[in-house]
């Protein structure tokens, strides 16, 4: 059901959830493991992300850009 897999053993297997509400994209752990970052901290309610956050899901770190 993932849109996009990562090939780590730190990441959940429905570790986060990016979901566009409102004309803004939220960011939300899906009771991970290993949680979810969001610039370098922990994603405890679902949160507004812009361009150029870094999400982190187990070992990989993934930049936004949004258009």
């Amino acid at each position: 059901t993932n849109t996009i897999t990562l090939n780590d053993t730190f990441a959940s297997g429905e570790h986060a959830l990016l979901t566009l509400r409102g004309g803004q994209w939220w960011l939300e752990d899906r009771g991970s493991s290993n949680g979810t970052l969001l610039n370098g901290y922990t994603v405890e309610e679902p949160t507004v992300i812009s361009a150029g956050d870094v999400v982190g899901v187990g070992r990989v770190d993934l930049k936004i850009e949004l258009e």
